[in-house]
């Protein structure tokens, strides 16, 4: 168990480090503009399922063997990059997404869909795997218990931040969203920038 005073530090940098724009707040954001409030939820328990599944490979030493692959650190970094070019085109071609749902299966399968969306893109961002590698050890204390449970508890903590950081770009988006969906001119504005986002993030990807 990692001690109280110890812990703030932590909490005050990856607050920090989560209110810095990056792909997942970035992806949240494409989300919410396409899908309102719910995609912007739904892709943020999609990305924070995504880091809870980074911290238990982190702890159990599954990141640090990818890291050391140059073969499947490559392929995770053209996968992932690959899937927001994918994404970032299909918005540029949708048409207007203000349609109702059909039936409540049709819901429920879109629901799964979206989480899916940002479970995968966040699994495929080699750089959250570098991430954990180089920010939780800095606040490991080997005197204070299990490492592997320490780095289960930092990333928990992790999680819980960025979680709420993106509920707040959510919140922010929604709004932009809402003020868009009034004017039938820029109808469709808010899917192409969402679009524009994700491939230029899947680029980014590619060239760092």
């Amino acid at each position: 168990m990692i001690a109280p005073h110890d812990l703030i530090p932590f909490i005050l940098a990856s607050l920090t480090i989560n209110l810095i724009p990056g792909p997942d707040m970035l992806f949240v954001l494409a989300r919410t503009l396409s899908d309102h409030k719910r995609g912007g939820m739904l892709s943020t328990v999609g990305i924070s399922t995504g880091l809870l599944l980074h911290t238990l490979a982190a702890a159990s030493g599954l990141s640090l063997i990818i890291l050391h692959s140059a073969i499947a650190f490559k392929a995770i970094k053209i996968l992932g990059a690959s899937y927001l070019i994918y994404l970032g085109i299909k918005f540029l071609l949708s048409k207007t997404v203000h349609q109702n749902i059909a039936n409540e299966q049709n819901c429920v399968r879109s629901n799964g869909l979206i989480f899916k969306q940002g479970l995968i893109t966040n699994l495929f961002n080699p750089k959250v795997i570098v991430f954990f590698l180089a920010f939780l050890p800095q606040f490991v204390v080997p005197t204070q218990g299990h490492i592997m449970y320490q780095f289960i508890e930092l990333g928990l903590l992790f999680v819980v931040t960025g979680t709420c950081v993106n509920i707040l770009v959510v919140l922010f988006s929604h709004q932009l969203k809402t003020t868009f969906g009034g004017k039938q001119s820029l109808k469709n504005l808010p899917e192409r920038i969402a679009g524009v986002i994700l491939i230029t993030l899947g680029i980014k990807l590619i060239l760092e």
